[in-house]
């Protein structure tokens, strides 16, 4: 196990497009990282992750925007620092009229985690938002994306859960991610 710990997750784990599957990371002792795990729904291809490859992404086979990814980092005092606030005023600079963007916060923001696991002394951080955004270089690449972000604040480490799809198909895609978010848990 020692020999896997801080790889890239694709390393550890094979994945089945069609099948229900248990994801699981191991922790990452070198970087002070925790493990965490999460159910990934048939219909979901594993991609290589180029900004966090011990993180996953996983897109849906017939829609290329209904995805979640997971990344993790290393964050002294997170558990008693962290709130998502920061994320959240981030996102409302960068996506502005005057970039032909918008963001629109649905839940989450302040100091309250949505649920904590005392045992690990993890605090889960759910945000859900809808941005408006230029996804390509041609005028009809305008969509609106609905996502549902889940920070998981333990020691020393934040794990993230992003999950999104288009915001017109929320109500056929949604229940789908938020069970996935719902099913992120840090592990320790």
């Amino acid at each position: 196990l020692l020999a896997t710990q801080g790889a890239p997750a694709q390393a550890l784990q094979k994945f089945e497009t069609d099948k229900d599957e248990l994801v699981q990371a191991p922790a990452n002792e070198k970087s002070g990282v925790p493990g965490y795990l999460f159910q990934k729904p048939a219909g979901f291809k594993r991609l290589a992750n180029v900004i966090d490859p011990t993180g996953f992404v996983f897109r849906n086979t017939q829609d290329t925007y209904f995805t979640f990814a997971t990344r993790a980092e290393a964050r002294p005092n997170a558990s008693i620092e962290f709130t998502p606030d920061d994320f959240i005023n981030d996102y409302r600079s960068k996506f502005v009229n005057a970039t032909g963007s918008s963001f629109n916060l649905i839940s989450g923001g302040g100091p309250k985690p949505n649920r904590i696991d005392e045992s690990l002394g993890v605090k889960y951080y759910e945000v859900e938002y809808v941005v408006r955004t230029q996804l390509g270089f041609s005028f009809d690449s305008l969509k609106t994306l609905h996502f549902i972000t889940t920070f998981a604040a333990s020691k020393d480490a934040v794990n993230i859960m992003n999950c999104q799809a288009l915001d017109d198909k929320w109500d056929e895609d949604g229940a789908t991610l938020r069970k996935v978010a719902e099913s992120f848990t840090v592990t320790g």
